[in-house]
């Protein structure tokens, strides 16, 4: 029997970590073979690299309006990003069928972070930043859409107010992302809900703790009798 795919994918801080673990001690104690998986596009690493070689001593953020590497035009930019963008593809798919393959083997249930879903939501923010252009992207998009009909997961979208997530990044000590941010995440969220729409869960964290999160995605995973 071929595995099922669960892919969580949403913003930073909404507790995608927490809510796979949660599901992940779910199945084990169901007796239901489970691994989770985390798998995601090196841009953002590769991105900060490549800017600690410009003339630039400003403190990197790849999320900042514009571009993060100042210190070159936008046409020299744009060939530096397509260069990285396609070795990070090839590495990213390669890892995914070899992890995801060898898993499908011995385990019932494959939890994923972010996943192909993940990588995709970088490359489209990199478009909307100015660093590739369209075209270029689609190309890259079409390829792992591809990879990911194939596997046909079940996505877990997971929202919450922007209020929240504030006070969990505060906790958390970690980077806020802004609104530009926040609204590239929400248009891709929007086009995965439209496209996948028969594979889709969607769950907003009312702020009623996780465990209330925990409960939702289970009685949606219930209804759709897939155990």
């Amino acid at each position: 029997m071929k595995s099922l795919q669960i892919v969580f994918i949403g913003y930073v801080g909404i507790g995608k970590t927490t809510q796979i673990s949660l599901l992940y001690n779910y199945f084990k104690t169901n007796r239901i073979s489970v691994c989770k998986y985390y798998v995601k596009s090196f841009y953002p690493a590769i991105l900060r690299f490549i800017s600690k070689f410009t003339f630039t001593h400003k403190k990197v953020d790849k999320r900042r309006n514009g571009s993060v590497l100042p210190a070159l035009s936008d046409s020299l930019t744009k060939r530096l990003m397509k260069t990285v963008l396609l070795i990070d593809i090839i590495a990213v798919t390669i890892t995914y069928l070899l992890e995801t393959k060898v898993l499908s083997f011995s385990k019932s249930i494959i939890l994923m972070e972010e996943g192909l879903l993940g990588t995709i939501m970088e490359y489209m923010d990199a478009v909307w930043a100015g660093f590739i252009d369209v075209k270029f992207a689609n190309r890259l998009v079409k390829f792992l859409v591809i990879l990911i009909q194939k596997d046909n997961p079940l996505i877990v979208i997971l929202l919450g107010k922007t209020s929240m997530l504030e006070e969990r990044w505060v906790k958390r000590k970690s980077v806020f992302e802004t609104e530009t941010y926040l609204r590239s995440q929400q248009r891709i969220i929007e086009v995965f809900s439209k496209f996948f729409r028969e594979r889709v869960i969607l769950v907003e964290d009312q702020g009623n703790g996780i465990m209330a999160v925990h409960k939702t995605i289970l009685s949606q995973l219930n209804q759709l009798s897939l155990f």
